[in-house]
């Protein structure tokens, strides 16, 4: 399968040409990681569909719940719209778990947010349903839509090691579990 160089590894101002070379130098570990664990082609198939619907509706007249709606009745669109490499580069940062601040240092962009709210959001806001607020929202709900391969634990084929986290400020258990209860219900709110 020919694959596109990956852009953070490219020089500046090289172009991104096709190419069938697989060596693991030619791509960052980020992305490596990502074709692991996630059903890539299946992914940039439902986005690129998403992205064909958005750009074939007017976005004056239509919002992400409408793109869903049409999302789901599998609409013949002929003129099929691929994201460009930018694009590829920030989902698979975001499917990687980088935050929008991460990302943006990694593009040498001031703010990295305004692109993906017009691109990447919208894009898994048509296939989930659901309207995406931040970066942490991609992977959870794309991952809650099955499109990720095996959970870490899978691919290591053992289970889960215990994690223990010390939060300046906080000092029992309680709190700790009551503070990332909060986080997790603000990441999946819809």
């Amino acid at each position: 399968m020919a694959q596109k160089k990956c852009p953070l590894n490219s020089k500046p101002g090289e172009s991104l040409v096709q190419s069938s070379v697989s060596k693991p130098k030619d791509f960052c570990k980020e992305c490596a990681f990502v074709e692991k664990e996630w059903d890539i082609e299946k992914i940039l198939e439902d986005i690129e569909m998403a992205k064909s619907i958005i750009l074939a509706i007017s976005e004056s007249k239509a919002d992400w719940q409408s793109w869903h709606e049409q999302y789901n009745q599998q609409p013949d669109i002929r003129d099929k719209k691929e994201l460009d490499d930018h694009e590829k580069c920030y989902l698979f940062l975001l499917l990687y778990g980088m935050d929008t601040e991460n990302i943006s240092k990694r593009f040498y962009i001031a703010n990295v947010t305004p692109t993906l709210s017009r691109t990447i959001y919208r894009y898994v806001s048509v296939i989930i349903g659901k309207k995406i607020t931040n970066w942490a929202q991609v992977r959870l709900y794309l991952e809650k839509q099955k499109y990720r391969l095996a959970l870490i634990s899978d691919s290591l084929g053992q289970t889960p090691a215990d994690i223990t986290i010390k939060i300046p400020g906080i000092k029992n258990k309680e709190e700790v579990e009551q503070l990332l209860s909060q986080l997790i219900k603000s990441l999946t709110k819809e």
